[in-house]
């Protein structure tokens, strides 16, 4: 086999679909060189040679007129792109070879993920004119490195930061300037510095800790303070290893003090220290940069931070971390969606990366979950977790999605009917039927249950639909009780006969409500009534704005012909309850009324639905009447009573209405014992007290905690639920108290009830169950226990809930421990 040389490429390309613009032709240099030597051949095979060539540059695919044009209307483009390669041999002979390939271009992610981000930024808050002023900063590790830095100083002038002081670095700068600004022995407060960093994605900037700093011009004739140097004897340590700080400090200092004033729980003692010459011993328990402060008798002082800072490294810092679990949201996603992957690292680690993320890998070092961009191509994606440890070994682990084309078509539940009308008097009977249509033509079931609103029966609760078109209906009595006055039902109709079983339906919702007035209506004066909505609109343009843990708007209108002085609320009824309403009540003189309210979930129970009631009512009338609506808000779907709405997915028999952690260890539910938000609060390793508590600083001590869950079952009999288990990764690998069984608690009337419980189940009642836990629970069978030394950990919990059915549900909650800075 002769000597080739490979000298250039071109590659052009070709719209499938014949529009525009289209990407322009690409040729660069190869001049690769390929010897027999150097080529893999094996029997019946090409020889081959790699060399890799960018095909479309990263500027191109978000500055080029094909992505401002794909921008505006993001559906997937694929091109013919042909390749041609020129090359000669030794003796002269030149050659070239074509050859063609399929270019795919999808919808691009959120080009946030690869701007710039400041982490931290400090400054000198109290200067002698004459002494330097200081920075120093910290931004986040991107893929694409900053290029561009601006200090605003304190005083009103810029000054430009050079690239090499990133993502770790400082300033200097000289105060001599403000000699004449100042009068002698006089202080001038300024607002703090501002830092603005730059890279091809965008910029980021931050005000400097602490909202002003102080300069203070000295006496004339003063000898002034100035600290020449103060630098360590090693900045990269172990935990558990000192280290000595040194110092050179002109002008005869009278105290020195530093901050942290305490390091392991050692404060920091100059006693019979030289101030002007001398080191201190110091054993830091994490990363840090002491400032040191050096002062006189006559005010006068000055302050710098140590020259680098101090690495403090776990003692097992020099083997390779452990990726404790790599997951996703989901293993099966339609095309164009996105999933939520989430991790957890164990051990010290320098990087950790994502691939692919449109194609290329995306920094997450300080991450524990990544939003993914939209997959517009169906088939298995695999994406890869890799963390590099500080010596350099690397780990990874992946996960894999499959993307799914959904050509299977939406149910749909119509023709609603209420008689004898929509109200229904106290104690009476009432009837409503509807309509299922599935455009597929398949089997289709339905089932009806009350979820709301006072007591009443109702039959037949399920029904099956042949050839996926017919109408279907349920009769009603209302139960003697007067408590809400009003019942709702949930009427979901699934596109196959397994009520949702099958891999791949479709399921639709409609509520239906009555109003059960308890004295006959009045004629002779007109009901109040909502004209519009309620409504669900969410708000924000984040990825993080959805469901769970929105932040959206409910809007509604209502008006009264013949009464003006009018009442509205809105309350979550039936689902998740643990959301915030804002405002949830007010006023209306005028007749009638257009509102909208902020509701902002908790993040929590991801799968649960939210039911709200929007009730308007008159006031000051002798016999006030109301009109109710409600709303259903389901992951991005909404469905108003007396209208449809889709959905996906089914439903099993099983629901959560209702978790939260409470500070004991018995499952009962007391207001004055709940943690907030799955966050609990440890000290670190190093201190003594190994205890959990309720706050950043440490107070509320919790010697143990119950996670506890309040399931229903669609069948309104809780006693059906006959199991619940736990599984948690509260310790490493290897261990024995990972998985066991929940205690049951008892039952009560609504989830979330802080009442007696009964031993005997409550019809439309809830069963609880709990998981009783404290810092033991996180001891390893060796002695040593999984939980920060410093900064967070996620863990994990997994609910899985069984019926005498033998029907299960699986619920999941992540549990937060923080370690406060010092």
């Amino acid at each position: 086999m002769g000597v080739i040389t490979l000298r250039r490429y071109t590659v052009t390309f070709e719209r499938v679909d014949g529009g525009s613009p289209t990407l322009p032709p690409v040729e660069g240099v190869i001049n690769q060189t390929i010897e027999p030597d150097n080529i893999t051949q094996t029997s019946g095979a090409d020889s081959q040679a790699d060399e890799d060539i960018i095909v479309v540059p990263t500027s191109a695919k978000l500055f080029s007129d094909f992505a401002l044009a794909f921008n505006q209307n993001p559906n997937p483009v694929e091109f013919n792109a042909t390749f041609t390669i020129f090359g000669d041999n030794r003796a002269g002979q030149n050659f070239e070879r074509t050859a063609g390939f399929r270019l795919t271009c999808a919808v691009f992610g959120d080009t946030a993920e690869l701007a710039p981000e400041i982490l931290s930024f400090t400054e000198s808050k109290n200067v002698i004119v004459g002494n330097p002023y200081r920075a120093f900063w910290n931004t986040a590790r991107r893929t694409f490195p900053i290029f561009g830095a601006s200090l605003i100083l304190p005083w009103g002038p810029e000054v430009s930061i050079p690239s090499n002081q990133f993502p770790f670095g400082g300033a200097e700068v000289d105060t001599s300037s403000l000699i004449n600004e100042i009068a002698p022995g006089a202080t001038a407060t300024y607002p703090a510095g501002q830092l603005f960093v730059f890279n091809a994605f965008g910029s980021a900037s931050r005000v400097a800790d602490g909202s002003t700093m102080d300069v203070t011009a000295p006496v004339a004739g003063g000898n002034s303070v100035s600290i020449d140097q103060f630098f360590p004897d090693r900045d990269t340590i172990n935990v558990g290893e000192s280290v000595n700080l040194n110092w050179s400090i002109s002008g005869g200092p009278d105290r020195l003090s530093m901050l942290p004033a305490s390091f392991g729980g050692v404060p920091v003692d100059f006693g019979g220290k030289n101030l002007s010459f001398d080191a201190i011993e110091i054993a830091p328990t994490q990363s840090v940069t002491p400032l040191l402060r050096a002062e006189k008798n006559d005010g006068s002082f000055a302050e710098q931070f140590l020259s680098r800072t101090i690495q403090v490294n776990s003692p097992n810092a020099g083997g390779p971390p452990t990726v404790a679990f790599f997951s996703a949201s989901r293993d099966s996603a339609p095309v164009g969606s996105q999933i939520v992957l989430f991790w957890n690292i164990q051990g010290e680690f320098s990087k950790a990366e994502l691939f692919p993320i449109n194609g290329s890998r995306v920094e997450v070092t300080d991450r524990d979950s990544f939003l993914t961009p939209p997959v517009n191509l169906e088939g298995s994606q695999v994406y890869t977790l890799v963390v590099t440890g500080l010596d350099g070994t690397f780990v990874n682990q992946t996960v894999t999605v499959s993307y799914t084309l959904n050509d299977n078509e939406q149910i749909e539940i119509s023709g609603l009917d209420q008689e004898p009308g929509t109200s229904l008097p106290n104690g009476g009977t009432a009837s409503f039927s509807f309509v299922v249509t599935d455009p597929e033509r398949l089997d289709s079931t339905w089932r009806v249950r009350r979820i709301a609103g006072d007591r009443a029966s109702h039959f037949p609760t399920e029904g099956r639909i042949d050839d996926g078109l017919g109408d279907a209906s349920v009769a009603v009595s209302d139960g003697l009780d007067f408590n809400n006055g009003y019942i709702v039902f949930e009427i979901s109709a699934w596109d196959d006969n397994l009520f949702g079983l099958s891999p791949g339906s479709t399921r639709d919702v409609l509520l239906v409500t009555f109003q059960t007035p308890e004295e006959s209506v009045d004629t002779n004066n007109e009901l109040p009534a909502i004209t519009e909505g309620p409504t669900f609109i969410e708000a924000g343009d984040s990825p993080e704005d959805t469901i769970p843990g929105v932040i959206g708007v409910i809007t509604f209108a209502f008006a009264d012909p013949d009464t003006q002085s009018l009442e509205w609320s809105i309350r979550i009824i039936g689902g998740d309850f643990g959301g915030d309403l804002t405002p949830n009540f007010g006023l209306s003189n005028t007749g009638e009324g257009e509102v909208s309210v902020q509701y902002r979930d908790d993040a929590d129970t991801p799968d649960d639905p939210v039911i709200f009631e929007v009730r308007v009512e008159e006031r000051g009338v002798e016999n006030p009447q109301f009109d109710i609506a409600v709303l259903r808000v389901d992951k991005g779907t909404t469905t108003v009573g007396g209208g449809g709405g889709g959905g996906s997915g089914g439903s099993g028999p099983i629901s959560l209405g209702f978790d939260g952690l409470y500070a004991n260890l018995f499952g009962g539910v007391q207001e004055t014992q709940v943690v907030r938000d799955y966050i609990l609060f440890f000290p670190g390793t190093g201190s003594g007290n190994i205890s959990f508590f309720r706050n950043s600083d440490l107070s509320g001590e919790v010697d143990g905690a119950s996670a506890i869950f309040d399931f229903a079952h669609n069948t309104s009999d809780p006693g059906r639920i006959t199991d619940a288990d736990y599984a948690r990764n509260f310790q490493t690998a290897g261990t024995i108290d990972n998985n066991g069984d929940m205690s049951f608690a008892g039952y009560f009337a609504n989830a979330g009830a802080n009442t007696a419980s009964s031993n005997a189940p409550i019809p439309n009642g809830v069963s609880r169950w709990y998981m009783p836990f404290n810092v033991n629970s996180f001891q390893n069978t060796g002695g040593d226990y999984n939980l920060p030394a410093s900064g967070n950990q996620v863990y994990q919990i997994t609910i899985s809930v069984s019926d005498v059915d033998t029907s299960t549900a699986t619920f999941n909650r992540a549990l937060t421990i923080v370690v406060p800075a010092p």
